[in-house]
C-alpha cells in the first residue's frame, strides 16, 4: 500500500466511526468537567487552609494534622470523583476506538487491552541477557497481516538492585532492560540454529576497537558474524550458532530492511530468528494508544492519531517484506 492510498483509508476509517462515537464524546466532556472542578476545589480548600493556619499561626502539630487530612481528603475526592469515572471512560475508549481501529486494519485480529506478550516467550527470543523481577504489559494483539501471523504487546521488563542506607536499612532500586513494543512474527520455517540482530554499542562507541571486542570476547548467544552491509555493521551486531545459516537469513535485502527499520522508530531495534519465529523489540518510552481526553473524540485528527499509531506498528511487517516468502516451509 502506498502512502497516498494508506492516508485515504485511514481517513476513511476514522470518518466512519466518528458517527458511533456522541455517547463517549459526551462521557468525555463530563470527564474533563470532573477534573477541572477537582483541580479548583482542591486548590480552593489547599489555599484556605493555609491562609486560616497562618493567620491563626497554630501550632505545628496543629499545622502536621490539618495538612495531612487535606492530603487524605484530596485523595479520596480524587478517586471517588475523578479515577473512577475516568477508569470507565478508558475502558470505553479501548472497546470502541481502539478495538474498532484494529479491527479495521487488521481484520479477525484480537485485542486483549489488559493482556500482553508471555514471558516464556520474551525468554525465548534471548533478546535480553538480565533477569527479570518484574514483568508487565498492555495491550496485546494478535491477527495476520496479509500472510503473516503476528502478534505484539507493549512490554515493560525491570531487575532490581539492594543497596544499604545510612542507618542500615535497605533501598530496593527497580531499573529497565526493556521498554517498548515486542513483536513476535511468523517467519513460516524452523531454523535449526538461533541468530540474533542486536543494536552495535560497542563500535558505536569504541570504533575498530568495539569490532575487535566482539571478534574476540563475542557473545555468550553465538559467534559473531560480519556481513557486507557497512551501515548495517555500524548499527547491528549479529550473532549465531550457525553462520551459514545467519547468511541465509540476513540477506543483503535484508540488511537494508533493518537499516530502514531502525531509522523509521529511531533506533532501539533488536532482532532474533528462533524456532521459526522472528522476535522484534523495539524501544519505545511512550505506550501505545494513549489515553488523551483533551481533544475532542468528534475530530478526525484525533482519531487519526491512533490509526496512524496502529498502521505504523503493522508497517514492520512490510518494511521487513516477511509476506514475500522467501524461506517458506517445503
Amino acid at each position: 500500500m502506498n502512502n497516498k492510498s494508506e492516508e485515504q483509508q485511514i481517513t476513511s476509517v476514522c470518518q466512519s466511526l466518528i458517527p458511533k462515537l456522541q455517547s463517549l464524546e459526551d462521557e468525555r466532556i463530563k470527564i474533563r468537567k470532573y477534573t477541572r472542578n477537582f483541580w479548583l476545589i482542591s486548590l480552593l480548600v489547599a489555599g484556605c487552609t493555609v491562609c486560616f493556619l497562618y493567620m491563626r499561626q497554630i501550632a505545628d502539630i496543629v499545622t502536621w494534622v490539618s495538612t495531612a487530612i487535606i492530603i487524605v481528603g484530596v485523595i479520596v475526592f480524587y478517586v471517588l470523583y475523578v479515577s473512577g469515572p475516568l477508569s470507565k471512560f478508558s475502558n470505553r475508549f479501548k472497546d470502541e476506538v481502539i478495538r474498532a481501529l484494529i479491527s479495521s486494519f487488521l481484520p479477525d485480529s484480537s485485542y486483549k487491552p489488559d493482556n500482553h506478550v508471555s514471558m516464556n516467550e520474551y525468554y525465548n527470543s534471548a533478546l535480553f541477557k538480565n533477569s527479570v523481577d518484574r514483568y508487565s504489559g498492555k495491550n496485546y494483539v494478535e491477527g495476520v497481516v496479509d500472510k503473516t501471523a503476528v502478534r505484539f504487546s507493549e512490554l515493560h521488563t525491570e531487575y532490581k538492585t539492594t543497596t544499604r542506607t545510612k542507618n542500615g536499612g535497605t533501598q530496593t532500586h527497580w531499573h529497565t532492560i526493556f521498554q517498548g513494543l515486542f513483536m513476535i512474527a511468523d517467519a513460516n520455517k524452523h531454523f535449526n540454529a538461533r541468530t540474533y540482530i542486536l543494536p552495535d554499542f560497542s563500535q558505536r562507541v569504541f570504533g575498530g576497537l568495539g569490532k575487535w571486542l566482539q571478534k574476540n570476547f563475542g557473545d555468550s548467544r553465538g559467534q559473531v558474524v560480519y556481513l557486507e552491509n557497512p551501515v548495517f555493521e555500524k548499527k547491528f551486531a549479529v550473532y549465531t550458532t550457525d553462520p551459514v545459516e545467519a547468511r541465509y537469513l540476513i540477506t543483503p535485502q535484508m540488511q537494508e530492511r533493518m537499516i530502514r527499520l531502525a531509522d523509521h522508530v529511531g533506533g532501539g531495534v533488536s532482532a532474533s530468528f528462533a524456532d521459526g519465529k522472528l522476535y522484534l523489540a523495539i524501544v519505545k518510552k511512550d505506550g501505545l494508544f494513549q489515553l488523551n481526553t483533551s481533544p475532542s473524540l468528534l475530530n478526525v485528527n484525533t482519531l487519526k492519531y491512533y490509526a496512524n499509531e496502529i498502521t505504523d506498528i503493522l508497517s514492520v511487517v512490510h518494511i521487513l517484506d516477511l509476506n514475500t516468502r522467501i524461506w517458506g516451509k517445503d
